[in-house]
């Protein structure tokens, strides 16, 4: 009876042994062929590696020096656009915003600068008679009194000298001469009445001329030329101008300026051509005339009208 059972027992054994044996060589088999993680993570970085391109190679910027001019030393050099220059600041302009100094003899403005101060500037724009230029670097703050000491030292004794008498407090009216020896921001001549600034509409650099006061500030006076040098007596058929440097003129501009049509107009008062920068043909404008030469005359404009134009 109890014979049947132990063949039963023996096969189920048989069947665990086999199944263990399965799992055994499974396992062996799994072992085997299964990569290496390290040596597939080093292969895929190797190739990642291959195909990114190489980090490009930062190049230091190349530094352009900048060539500048002392025009303190040298007045023998030309004011350029674009060009730098070191200068001192000589004068003040009539606003107050601006210096003023030389580079070659050619007058340029200097904003937010004073008398005194020694800066690097590059010239910005080239005008008909004068520059504007801007700071760079400013090199040395200078004082206003010292720097006025020094110019007037300076400036010969006879150029402080005028053949009207000594001016009372109040200057408007009067008439003196004297010597041009500065140029302003608005190409106003500038000379002196008892060490005061005057600027006077439509004199030159060098000039020796008359001049009216027609107003007088607490620190500048402004005024118009009311004469030229003294001529001999006997010059003959002495041509007579039909305009005056400071007069003002209502004027319509007739035509354009053949030197720069697209700017500048043209008009004519009793046949004298006068030219008037920043105009078009047939505009009604009032000018005051700022230059007067043998045969035509400058003026700047002072009040738009309109057009001509019904």
């Amino acid at each position: 009876m109890n014979q049947p059972k132990s063949g039963a027992s023996s096969n189920n054994i048989l069947v665990v042994l086999l199944i263990v044996a399965l799992a055994v060589i499974g396992a062996l088999v799994y072992l085997v062929v299964q990569p290496d993680k390290e040596s597939v993570d080093s292969v895929v970085d190797q190739e990642l590696d291959q195909d990114l391109p190489p980090p490009p190679v930062m190049e230091e910027p190349e530094i352009m020096a900048v060539e500048v001019f002392d025009a303190i030393a040298r007045n023998d050099i030309s004011a350029s656009e674009g060009q730098r220059y070191k200068v001192r600041i000589s004068d003040q302009a009539r606003d107050g915003t601006s210096g003023i100094t030389r580079i070659g003899g050619l007058v340029t403005f200097v904003p937010d600068t004073r008398v005194g101060d020694v800066a690097i500037v590059e010239v910005v724009e080239l005008k008909r008679t004068t520059a504007d230029a801007v700071v760079v670097e400013l090199l040395e703050r200078g004082s206003d009194q010292v720097a006025r000491e020094e110019r007037r030292d300076e400036r010969p004794r006879e150029e402080e000298q005028f053949t009207s008498g000594q001016p009372d407090e109040g200057l408007t009216g009067q008439t003196f001469r004297g010597k041009i020896t500065d140029v302003g921001r608005e190409g106003d001549g500038v000379t002196y009445v008892n060490g005061k600034v005057v600027f006077v509409a439509g004199a030159k650099l060098g000039e020796d001329v008359e001049f009216r006061i027609t107003e007088d500030r607490e620190r500048f006076a402004v005024a118009v030329v009311t004469g030229g040098p003294a001529e001999p007596e006997d010059k003959a058929n002495k041509y007579v101008a039909p305009v005056s440097v400071g007069e003002e003129y209502e004027v319509v501009i007739s035509e354009a300026d053949r030197r720069s049509p697209e700017k500048n107009g043209v008009t004519r008062i009793q046949n004298m051509v006068v030219f008037v920068p920043d105009t078009r043909v047939g505009e009604r404008v009032r000018i005051r005339v700022t230059d007067l030469q043998k045969r035509a005359a400058d003026a700047v404009v002072i009040e738009r009208l309109g057009s001509s134009d019904p």
